[in-house]
């Protein structure tokens, strides 16, 4: 159907709207309508009350009729009819004609394909139409979900409108100035110009200082709004890629996790790499102590001196500390003076939190042992027995 004109001011800010911005559909769809019927006329003779077909003429004596079989009118005939006589009539005629219709036609093209039929970047859905007949344009191509994409008024335009991400189908069709429009047909398009989303997730360090002191199991969860997540893989110290979205780590040492998505349409995200440090294994502790200079193990001087190292391959030594008797703890060396049985205690701790004890027990005699004599009054004179 013809659309009504609304006033230069609307007609000027359609043609200013940009392309691939979304219009309100200002015009219903109607299809093809060029079938027309014309009466025309041909001339016969009525003679003895019959009717015999003699010429045509349109308008004008001497002109045929297009579509309708015979000859053109003589010019005897001409003359007869243009003098009135009686044996010829002019009946009219009937004639039907189609001219071709508008054309409207689409395609979806993408500047950076993806996969799976998805389009990744540069995607314009790009429609052309064609009006045929002479004299009338293409006055707009229209949707069904953004209204008109432009309104060109030329016979055969070209348009682009951009979709952004998601994937659909529209219809469109053809204005023309004929008064109708082209066949409704549909284009589709497959758009996903953004990676997925990639999450990583460290459990919270069960160790001290940012240390596991037991193997942890890193993970990562991801989505894609769009195409949907096709794979995600993970890398260990630089080492190759692998699927899966979760990572046992075991070994002792500082370690770095980066995981990667992929989905459907091909695009890719790599998430922010993250530090696992890990020290299941203990400190090494070396005390030292002189050997016992009494018998039985027993120190007969004072003071003892007890002292103590540590070594850790990982996290590295945090402390190393000792006590005697469950005493207050210092740092090595500590020094028995007391006589008696002590008991001593020394501790490596790593910057982990992992620890190695050590206890033994000293003996410490400095005293001599009291000795005490004793004999029988003499019995003989001045002390003599």
């Amino acid at each position: 159907m013809r659309k009504i004109i609304l006033g230069l001011a609307l007609i000027g800010t359609l043609f200013a709207a940009s392309v691939g911005v979304a219009r309100t559909v200002l015009a219903d769809y109607t299809g093809p309508n060029r079938t027309h019927t014309e009466t025309r006329y041909h001339n016969v003779v009525l003679s003895s009350n019959t009717s015999y077909y003699i010429c045509t003429y349109i308008y004008t004596c001497g002109d045929n009729i297009g579509n309708i079989p015979g000859v053109r009118c003589s010019s005897g005939v001409c003359q007869s009819l243009a003098i009135g006589s009686g044996y010829y009539t002019v009946k009219p005629v009937t004639v039907t004609t189609t001219d071709p219709p508008a054309t409207a036609d689409a395609s979806f093209q993408c500047g950076t394909p993806g996969n799976n039929g998805w389009c990744r970047g540069g995607a314009n859905l790009v429609f052309t139409a064609n009006e045929p007949v002479s004299g009338y344009v293409i006055s707009a191509i229209e949707t069904n979900l953004w209204g008109y994409i432009c309104q060109p008024n030329t016979a055969s335009p070209t348009c682009t409108y951009a979709p952004g991400d998601g994937t659909g189908t529209v219809a469109f069709w053809a204005e023309s100035t004929y008064g109708d429009s082209s066949t409704q047909a549909s284009v589709a398009w497959k758009v996903d110009t953004t990676a997925p989303v990639l999450t990583p997730s460290v459990p919270a360090p069960d160790g001290q200082n940012g240390w596991f002191v037991t193997s942890p199991q890193v993970s990562a969860s991801g989505s894609d709004a769009t195409s949907g997540l096709a794979s995600v893989q993970y890398q260990v110290d630089g080492g190759t890629w692998q699927s899966g979205e979760t990572v046992n780590l075991s070994t002792d040492g500082v370690h770095t996790v980066v995981f990667k998505a992929e989905d459907v349409a091909g695009n890719t995200t790599t998430s922010q790499r993250v530090t696992v440090k890990i020290d299941t294994t203990a400190p090494t502790l070396t005390p030292s102590m002189p050997e016992p200079n009494g018998d039985d193990d027993w120190f007969v001087t004072a003071p003892v001196q007890i002292g103590a190292s540590a070594e850790d391959a990982t996290s590295g030594v945090a402390s190393v500390e000792c006590r005697i008797d469950g005493g207050a703890w210092q740092t090595p060396p500590v020094n028995v003076t007391s006589d008696g049985e002590h008991v001593v205690e020394c501790e490596a701790t790593d910057n982990a939190g992992n620890s190695t004890s050590w206890r033994k027990t000293v003996e410490v005699d400095t005293t001599a042992p009291a000795l005490t004599a004793s004999a029988p009054s003499p019995d003989g004179s001045e002390g003599w027995y």
